[in-house]
This record gives C-alpha cells, structure tokens and sequence, in this order.
C-alpha cells in the first residue's frame, strides 16, 4: 500500500490527511460514468492481476477512468460525499455498491467483483439457481 495526500474536492478526511493507496486504482479518478472496468483475473497471496476493458470509444487525450463502486461494497471512511466526476450522469457521491439505486446495481452487476456480488445477493435474500 501507499500513502499520499488527499486533497479531492468533497475529501471526507480534508486537505491535511493522508488516504491508503492499496493499487493501481488509486492513481486512477472516479467517474460515475466510468469509460473502463477491471475485472479481476486472478488473486494470490501476492499480487492481483486484473484485464482492463473499454466500455467505449477512448481518444487520446482522454483520461482513463473507473466506477470506485465496483470495487468497494461499502466504503468504511473513504466514501466521496460530494462527487465532481463532472459527468451528466453524476450520481452526486460515491458510497460504494452498497449505496447505489437497486435499478443501478442490477445494470453494474455483470461487473462487480465476485465478493461485492455475493454481499449484494446475500443482503437482498436472492437465491440463483444455475
């Protein structure tokens, strides 16, 4: 992990704190209409190893962004209270998974992390039969 300086727009903890950085992700912006994902593809007592995949079009220049909440279920103190991802589809704060609309957890299911989906299934008592 790392450690660096958090001085977001909305910052819960404010300009004077320092926030864990556990990855690449956290070297990456929020969007709520994010133009990536990053399914995981293996996990080892070491290391993790994810695929990045576009979800459009990204022209050069752009930044490459990502959902936080298809990463967190609940964020436990590094929630964004106010989001400034900018997009028009802005969501207003970042909770994690826990915290979005159920019709927006449905549409995000397919690319949640296998852990956030379990919780989500787990918490609204839904049974899939395979």
């Amino acid at each position: 992990t790392h450690s660096v300086d958090d001085h977001a727009p909305g910052s819960k903890t404010g300009s004077e704190s320092k926030r864990q950085v556990y990855g690449w992700d956290g070297f990456m912006n929020h969007s709520c209409d994010a133009n990536a994902y990053f399914p995981l593809l293996y996990r080892t007592p070491t290391e993790m190893c994810y695929q990045a995949i576009a979800l459009r079009d990204i022209n050069v220049g752009d930044e490459v962004t990502c959902d936080y909440a298809l990463f967190d279920y609940q964020c436990n103190g590094h929630e964004i209270e106010v989001c400034a991802c900018g997009s028009t589809k802005c969501r207003g704060k970042m909770l994690g998974f826990q915290g979005l609309p159920l019709q927006t957890k449905v549409e995000l299911l397919c690319m949640v992390e296998e852990e956030i989906k379990d919780k989500f299934l787990q918490e609204e008592n839904i049974v899939v039969y395979q």
